[in-house]
C-alpha cells in the first residue's frame, strides 16, 4: 500500500470546493491536474486514503465528491454513505476500475450523478465534474 498523501489545488480562493479521493497515488494526481487545468476556479483537495476523506468531510465543507470505488480500509460506497449522513444533498461523481451492473445501480440508488469507467477520457471527467456541479 502507497504512504498516504494528501494535497490541496486551489485555482481561486471561493470557487467551488472538490473533495477527491482516489487510493492509486498517480490516478490522484492526474485527476487532480486535469481538473484544475480544466477547471478554473476550483478548490482541490486531494485524499489518497478514504479514511482521511471521510475525517474532511466531517470537518470541511465541499461541493463535491469525486470518489473510487475499490479502496483499502474503506470502499466508495462506505465514504458515499458517510458523506450522505453529513450532507444529503452533496454531489458525486464515482470513477471505477471495476465496473458491474450491481455498483453501477446501486451508485444511482445512492444519487451518484455521473458513474466513470477507467481508463476514461479527461474530457468525459471534466463534463461530468461541471455537470455534476451545475445541479
Amino acid at each position: 500500500m502507497e504512504a498516504p498523501l494528501s494535497w490541496s489545488v486551489e485555482t481561486s480562493a471561493d470557487g467551488p470546493r472538490i473533495l477527491l479521493v482516489e487510493d492509486e497515488v498517480d490516478m490522484l494526481e492526474v485527476i487532480s491536474e486535469t481538473l484544475a487545468d480544466e477547471l478554473g476556479g476550483v478548490r482541490i483537495r486531494a485524499e489518497s486514503q478514504p479514511l482521511g476523506a471521510a475525517a474532511l468531510l466531517e470537518r470541511e465543507d465541499f461541493d463535491l465528491l469525486v470518489v473510487d470505488l475499490r479502496m483499502p480500509l474503506m470502499n466508495g460506497f462506505q465514504l458515499i454513505e458517510r458523506a450522505r449522513r453529513l450532507k444529503p444533498d452533496l454531489p458525486t461523481v464515482v470513477v471505477t476500475g471495476y465496473p458491474s451492473a450491481d455498483s453501477a445501480e446501486r451508485a444511482r440508488r445512492l444519487g451518484v450523478r455521473a458513474y466513470l469507467r477507467k481508463p476514461f477520457r479527461p474530457e468525459e471527467l471534466v463534463a461530468a465534474v461541471r455537470e455534476a456541479l451545475a445541479g
